[in-house]
C-alpha cells in the first residue's frame, strides 16, 4: 500500500492487486479544484500452454501473477495421435468429434480463478461420439490483463491531523471525523471499470463536510483483470 501526496505516480505491483492510495489538498478560498487521476498501466506479455489428458481430471494452474483465461477447450477427439498409445484404430480414427459444451463449461469452472480443475468425463460432457477414445484439450492464459478500476473506498474530507496538514493553522486540521457521504459514490460511478479516471478534490463536486478545516481526497483501489 502506498500513499503520495502528489496527483500522479506509477502503480506498483502487490501480489495480484494494484493498490494505491492517493492524497491531495483542497482549500474551499482556492479559485481552482485540484484534480486526482487514476490509471491502471501494468500488463504483462500473457502466457500460453496448450495441455492435453486422457487422467480422469485435467488440472490448470497459473503459477505465477495472473489469472486463468480459457481461449479455448473440446472433450472429443480431433486427430489421430493424441493419447492414442495402447488404443485400437477403431477408437482413434473418428476425427471431427466435438462436445460443443466444452467451452461454457470449462469457462465458467476456470476463469478468473487462480487454479481449477476439470473432470474429462462423459458424465460432464456428455458423449459426442460414441465407442471413440476422448480427450479434454485446453487452451489458456494466465493474464493479469491491462486492468481496469475498481475502487476499494474514498473519502474526502479530514481522517488525521497530519496529511496534507504542512503550513496549515492548528484550527484547520484538529478535526479529524470529517466525511462526505457521497465520496465513495461519486468516484465509482466517474472511475470504476475504467482504464484512466480524474476526480477534482473539489466541495463543489462532494460538497462541504467540515466547513473551515482543510481538507483531502483520498482513494484507495486496484485494477481487476478484466477478462
Amino acid at each position: 500500500m502506498h500513499t503520495l501526496t502528489h496527483s500522479h505516480c506509477n502503480i506498483h505491483t502487490l501480489t495480484h492487486t494494484l493498490i494505491a492510495i492517493y492524497t491531495l489538498s483542497h482549500t474551499p478560498s482556492h479559485a481552482h479544484a485540484h484534480t486526482l487521476s487514476l490509471q491502471c498501466t501494468h500488463t504483462l506479455k500473457p502466457s500460453v500452454t496448450c495441455t492435453r489428458s486422457h487422467t480422469l481430471t485435467q488440472s490448470v494452474t497459473c503459477t505465477r501473477a495472473g489469472v486463468l483465461k480459457i481461449e479455448g477447450a473440446n472433450y472429443g477427439r480431433t486427430d489421430s495421435t493424441t493419447c492414442s498409445a495402447g488404443r485400437p484404430t477403431s477408437q482413434i480414427t473418428k476425427t471431427d468429434c466435438y462436445a460443443t459444451n466444452t467451452l461454457t463449461l470449462v469457462k465458467s469452472k476456470c476463469d478468473g480463478k487462480i487454479t481449477c480443475s476439470v473432470p474429462a468425463s462423459n458424465s460432464v460432457f456428455s458423449d459426442p461420439c460414441v465407442n471413440t477414445y476422448k480427450y479434454l484439450s485446453m487452451r489458456y492464459t494466465c493474464t493479469t490483463g491491462s486492468g481496469v478500476i475498481k475502487i476499494d473506498s474514498a473519502n474526502y474530507g479530514r481522517t488525521d491531523p497530519t496529511t496534507c496538514s504542512a503550513g496549515r493553522p492548528t484550527s484547520q486540521i484538529t478535526k479529524t471525523d470529517c466525511y462526505s457521504s457521497n465520496t465513495l459514490s461519486v468516484v465509482k460511478t466517474s472511475c470504476d471499470g475504467k482504464t484512466t479516471c480524474s476526480v477534482p478534490a473539489s466541495n463543489s463536486v462532494f460538497s462541504d463536510p467540515c466547513v473551515n478545516t482543510y481538507k483531502f481526497l483520498i482513494i484507495k483501489y486496484f485494477c481487476a483483470v478484466e477478462l
